[in-house]
């Protein structure tokens, strides 16, 4: 009897821990379908705040590219240009550009030997041979393509991008996109290129992406304001 009623306690002491067991099994079960739920939920908000982030992430990187100090030591005759032209608010935005364009470096910093408003030199890439010249021309012409481009200040990143491929296609540009799409896209910049390679029977027509080439070196520190225009 002895041995039998050991028996009996072992079996009900095996059926306990078998018990035991599953309640662990299903609480573990329990665990990892809650834990994949919220991970599932959690990539799925991750997704959408990207979609909405991605935008302003490719125009404000978190780290920007730098300045070379050969732009930085024009500062004091860009920000002259700029006041002249009334744009003096634009410097970061002007320095951006020479910094795209030549890094500062050479005598025709800001690209501008075939603007219109080179009066000086034959009006051919890489003409103008003074540095000084180069940033009063390359400034005018930009005040320019702003004003096309109806910015509204340094913030103003929609009309800056218009204005932006307007100083890199000409001012063409910018009536025949406000025209086609009410200002800048990527794929009518693209488009655009397109159309006056066809027309000019050239291989390339500028750079079709130059306002992400030129905002990845713009910073603009006043946070008070929108970085976005209003629609």
């Amino acid at each position: 009897m002895k041995i039998i009623n050991s028996r009996r306690r072992r079996s009900r002491g095996d059926r306990a821990g078998s018990g035991n067991r599953e309640k662990v099994f299903r609480v573990q079960h329990r665990f990892e379908i809650s834990l994949i739920a919220v991970l599932t939920v959690i990539i799925l908000l991750a997704g959408t705040v990207w979609s909405y982030a991605r935008p302003w992430v490719k125009t404000f990187p978190a780290f920007k590219a730098a300045l070379s100090e050969e732009v930085l030591s024009y500062e004091s005759e860009i920000r002259s240009y700029a006041v002249s032209y009334g744009i003096e608010e634009y410097v970061p935005l002007i320095e951006a550009v020479m910094q795209q364009e030549s890094g500062g470096r050479g005598t025709d910093v800001m690209q501008a030997s075939e603007s219109h408003f080179n009066e000086r030199y034959e009006r051919v890439p890489g003409s103008i041979d003074d540095p000084d010249y180069s940033i009063e021309v390359g400034v005018h012409y930009l005040s320019e393509c702003l004003k096309k481009a109806q910015c509204r200040g340094p913030w103003d990143i929609t009309r800056l991008r218009l204005a932006l491929q307007g100083y890199n296609y000409g001012y063409g540009y910018i009536e025949w996109a406000l025209q086609k799409d009410g200002g800048y896209t990527e794929e009518n910049a693209k488009a655009f290129s397109e159309k006056m390679k066809e027309q000019l029977e050239w291989d390339v027509y500028g750079d079709t992406e130059y306002p992400a080439h030129v905002l990845r070196y713009y910073s603009w520190q006043n946070k008070s304001e929108s970085l976005e225009s209003e629609e």
